[in-house]
């Protein structure tokens, strides 16, 4: 094949699942200004089923607060309490 030398690809067995790789020891805050939009790609990542990390997660012409609105919009009650609970977990440690 042309690609030979460039291109690989991994063959996984039936039932393989792979593991999302944060960047530091825990998610971003939902309230620090700085990191807002690491914070909606990383709960994108995290809640939202996807394949392709370019296309799944957003469009090309969405920022990723723009997105992460629209994937709230129609979002479970679970997903809303797991964003709650991470958040809680900062409140709580802001306040130790």
């Amino acid at each position: 094949h042309p690609s030979h030398k460039h291109k690989q690809r991994a063959v996984r067995s039936h039932g393989h699942n792979n593991l999302p790789n944060f960047i530091s020891k825990y998610f971003p805050r939902r309230d620090d200004p700085d990191n807002k939009e690491s914070y909606f790609a990383c709960m994108l990542v995290l809640l939202k089923p996807w394949r392709n990390l370019r296309t799944d997660l957003k469009s090309v012409d969405q920022s990723w607060s723009e997105a992460f609105n629209a994937f709230l919009s129609s979002a479970t009650s679970r997903i809303h309490d797991i964003l709650a609970g991470i958040q809680y977990f900062h409140n709580c440690q802001s306040a130790a």
